[in-house]
């Protein structure tokens, strides 16, 4: 169902490059939960945002990086087929909902 394959996540600042998010992999069957935790600043948030495809305008995903939901790569998506991915087949549930 959701396939995550060498996930690398490169943020591009003035003076700075972080890469919060290096090599990740996952595979989350249909009906499997899965929980990330780690200390602040591991990079939890940052992979969420990869899958929904909601990073910042200065992150960028790898070259090999693979996000398939349903063995559809959603990294190639436009913006349009994912809006009608998220909330549907996908969601998430933000840090601090109220201001989200």
């Amino acid at each position: 169902m959701l396939e995550i394959k060498d996930l690398s996540i490169t943020i591009k600042s003035a003076n700075k490059i972080v890469q919060p998010v290096r090599d990740f992999n996952l595979s989350l069957g249909s009906g499997e939960v899965v929980a990330l935790i780690g200390e602040s600043g591991s990079g939890k948030s940052m992979t969420a945002l990869s899958i929904m495809r909601l990073l910042p305008s200065n992150a960028f995903y790898s070259v090999a990086s693979k996000v398939e939901l349903y063995e559809q790569d959603l990294i190639e998506l436009s913006e349009k087929q994912m809006c009608k991915i998220r909330g549907g087949c996908i969601g998430m549930i933000f840090q601090d909902p109220a201001t989200s």
